[in-house]
């Protein structure tokens, strides 16, 4: 993933590997007024027609791109935090419900990350500001 800022304008550039040659573009409206319509990328079927994303924006020039990697489960589990049931709605609602870096640090550490393999997050909002979380540790 890039980021390049000039003159008050932001581009992000993201890399969909080629060893998956089913990389998908899909868009999803907001459901409500509190929320924020997308984009997403993703190549990982997780269901009929489902995939999970790998990358996407929302309307409001928030970006996010991530690292998935093997990451053995250490047993860290987090008490009082939210179990992830379902990766794509976890995923995709970052983009739906938040609009800055720190409301996703927010939604994000709502969460129990203890047995995912989702090593790295980098997010980007549209002025530039930019954070690259490490959502295991």
């Amino acid at each position: 993933m890039y980021k390049v800022t000039v003159d008050g304008k932001t581009m992000v550039g993201c890399n969909q590997d080629a060893w998956r040659t089913t990389t998908s573009i899909w868009f999803e409206k907001s459901t409500n007024e509190t929320e924020y319509g997308a984009c997403f990328t993703g190549s990982r079927e997780v269901g009929p027609n489902e995939f999970a994303p790998q990358s996407g924006m929302n309307e409001e020039g928030l970006v996010f791109s991530r690292l998935v990697a093997y990451h053995p489960n250490k047993n860290l589990q987090q008490i009082e935090k939210k179990t992830i049931t379902n990766e794509v709605e976890y995923l995709t609602d970052i983009l739906h419900k938040c609009k800055t870096v720190e409301e996703v640090r927010r939604y994000i550490d709502r969460y129990d990350h203890s047995a995912n393999n989702v090593i790295y997050m980098i997010l980007i909002v549209g002025f530039g500001y930019w954070g690259l979380f490490d959502i295991l540790n």
